[in-house]
């Protein structure tokens, strides 16, 4: 088993790289990823994500489509797997 401390990480960060798929972190940043700069939605249609709160308080915005019309906020609760 892999072991991966990530504690220290600041920003978006990979931490493993395989043939189909990818696990990163990405650290709370205001000028990135807090409620000032939410400005447009992240579109991913190729792909999957998965998300886990290791500490603190976080929410989940999903959206279908692109309009931002129809969007749902979860609250995130820290070691689950979303």
């Amino acid at each position: 088993m892999i072991s991966y401390d990530l504690a220290k990480e600041q920003g978006f960060a990979v931490v493993h790289n395989s043939v189909s798929w990818r696990m990163a972190v990405h650290a709370f940043d205001a000028e990135v990823n807090g409620l000032k700069a939410f400005k447009n939605w992240g579109v991913h249609q190729e792909s999957e994500e998965g998300f886990v709160l290791l500490k603190g308080a976080a929410w989940l915005v999903a959206a279908k489509g692109t309009s931002g019309d129809n969007f749902r906020v979860f609250p995130l609760q820290p070691q689950q797997i979303y």
